[in-house]
């Protein structure tokens, strides 16, 4: 019981104290003992456990019962998808038409719990203990709950979780019946990827600002060879123009072996004609690598006078 309670953040029930053969008697002693806390009926909690969100969703999932999974913003958060990294202040819970109390699509349930009713199955999965929406349910639910920035990260480290993510999203997205909100602006960032992804969020927020500026759309993962010698595969490339950005995160290019590469095949690139623009995370709002780059593609193309998404 204590394992299993170590699983669920401190929590059991009184189905699972009687499943794992733990009298109603033994389980009252417990609790004029101390050793236990009633949390609500029929759940209790160990008061060693440290109250913690997870906790609580715990909590939410056991008083909904087996049907329910953490979904939207919760499950975002416990999958640790990009842009939702702190704590969500409501907890949101998925459960199938029919299964538990009678409801309307978005009731509230409990005290900061809200439940989410849907008619089409789902899949789940169990990340920390916590039974939640897997990748593809969690971006079509967020598609319809957030803005395009946050769907935008989202998408993007659940691509990297899974390359296979994008064609799965579409064709759910194709068949019509899904029935979520978003399904335009989803549709769209899907469209801009055409079935590639970033490797880092740094590298989403990058693709963002490029959209933003209007310029065109770049070759996302380039590969550059001289003759037959691989040379470097480029973060953002314009082939044509032969112009190539470079997303460098501090963590990765701050180390001296690092740095003297990343040099050196900027000597190899600028040697087969490529013209090198680079962008920091500390420097991305400036916009000065943006009109370097305008000014590039520019000496690389001069019949370009325009730049389109």
């Amino acid at each position: 019981m204590v394992a299993l309670a170590g699983r669920q953040h401190g929590l059991l029930t009184s189905e699972q104290f009687r499943e794992g053969g733990v009298r109603p008697a033994a389980v009252r002693w417990r609790l004029d003992t101390g050793q236990l806390e009633r949390v609500c009926t029929k759940i209790y909690r160990f008061p060693a456990a440290r109250r913690t969100w997870e906790q609580r969703a715990q909590l939410a999932l056991l008083r909904l019962g087996p049907g329910s999974t953490l979904s939207h913003a919760s499950a975002a958060h416990v999958l640790r998808l990009d842009g939702f990294e702190a704590r969500p202040a409501t907890i949101e819970a998925l459960m199938l038409r029919g299964r538990g109390a009678k409801s309307s699509t978005t009731e509230p349930v409990l005290d900061g719990l809200v439940l989410h009713r849907t008619r089409v199955p789902f899949e789940t999965r169990v990340v920390d203990g916590l039974r939640v929406t897997d990748l593809a349910r969690t971006i079509l639910d967020l598609a319809g709950q957030v803005g395009e920035e946050r769907l935008e990260f989202a998408l993007d480290a659940a691509q990297r979780r899974n390359p296979r993510l994008g064609a799965a999203l579409e064709h759910t997205l194709e068949r019509g019946h899904h029935g979520v909100a978003g399904v335009v602006q989803l549709s769209g960032l899907l469209d801009e990827r055409d079935g590639q992804h970033t490797d880092s969020a740094l590298e989403a927020k990058v693709f963002r600002l490029l959209r933003k500026a209007g310029v065109r759309r770049p070759v996302h993962q380039h590969d550059v060879f001289d003759r037959d010698s691989y040379v470097v595969r480029l973060d953002f490339a314009w082939v044509r123009e032969k112009v190539a950005l470079h997303v460098d995160g501090y963590g990765f290019h701050s180390q001296r072996e690092r740095f003297e590469h990343d040099r050196e095949v900027t000597t190899r690139l600028t040697a087969l004609g490529w013209n090198s623009i680079r962008v920091t995370s500390r420097g991305l709002d400036r916009g000065t690598w943006v009109e370097a780059l305008r000014a590039a593609l520019r000496a690389g193309n001069p019949q370009l006078t325009f730049f389109k998404t």
